[in-house]
């Protein structure tokens, strides 16, 4: 959506108003979160830095930040629960054509796909999968003959993820009842993504990013989801810092400019 109207100066306060009021006491209705959200996401989308970091700085966002992430995180959760159980009830994937964000999820997979081509990857687990778990789902669809799992910490999730790959042709996708924070032994992958809201807060993100760097094998490629841009207004960001030490790229110019890959090179770790 481009910021034709109103002026860029009104239109970051208006997108402060916006995170101050989903961050409130009181959550919003389910159907409010959704306008409030859309919104943002409109005003958020193809902003430059100087826009990002006028209401990063600002003390009423500072204040209301890891909030803010805690809704977001929520609000995501919530409504592929939604759409999973449309699925589910439609027993097809009819209910994708109404989700907003179908578009962006498949402009996302395409880019992280491209990514890892030259990888190739053959077994993969993705880390939150969530109960739409469409980032495993669309890699499978991609490479028929790659074994794919997923961790889901949520029992909710866990099952109606299920139900899902099984509607979309996906039965073979292996999905994990369990916090990925107890497992460390993940010698089965060769490839290990954990998702953007793997980890809400800082010390919640440090704490993933400090697990999966300790116990995937430097052998193992290791991605890791991160905001990017204005994506730091309601994702949760990596501090680089942790990857001192290591080789990584992260992705630049992802689709939506609100997220994206972080892929690390351990492999000197086994010299």
């Amino acid at each position: 959506m481009p910021l034709s109207s109103p002026m860029p100066q009104e239109a970051r306060e208006r997108a402060l108003a916006l995170c101050l009021q989903v961050a409130a006491e009181k959550t919003p209705s389910a159907a409010e979160q959704e306008r409030l959200f859309a919104e943002l996401d409109g005003l958020l989308f193809g902003v430059d830095e100087a826009f990002t970091q006028w209401i990063l700085d600002h003390p009423q966002f500072r204040r209301i930040r890891g909030r803010l992430h805690e809704v977001r995180a929520e609000y995501e959760y919530d409504r592929e629960c939604d759409l999973a159980r449309a699925l589910v009830a439609a027993g097809d994937e009819s209910p994708l054509a109404s989700f907003r964000s179908a578009r962006w999820y498949e402009e996302a997979h395409n880019f992280e796909l491209q990514a890892l081509a030259p990888f190739a990857p053959k077994r993969v687990l993705v880390v939150g999968a969530g109960p739409f778990p469409t980032t495993a789902l669309s890699f499978m669809q991609a490479h028929p003959d790659a074994a794919v799992a997923c961790i889901e910490i949520r029992a909710e999730a866990y099952t109606l993820a299920t139900q899902v790959a099984r509607i979309t042709n996906c039965e073979a996708l292996q999905i994990i009842h369990a916090d990925a924070l107890t497992l460390e032994d993940f010698s089965d992958y060769d490839c290990v993504i954990v998702g953007t809201v793997v980890g809400v807060s800082e010390a919640e993100k440090a704490q993933v990013v400090e697990h999966f760097l300790n116990f995937v094998p430097a052998s193992t490629l290791l991605v890791i989801r991160t905001a990017i841009g204005p994506g730091k207004i309601v994702y949760p960001s990596v501090n680089l810092k942790q990857l001192a030490g290591i080789e990584y790229r992260v992705l630049t110019d992802p689709p939506q400019e609100t997220f994206t890959m972080i892929i690390t090179d351990r492999r000197e770790r086994d010299n």
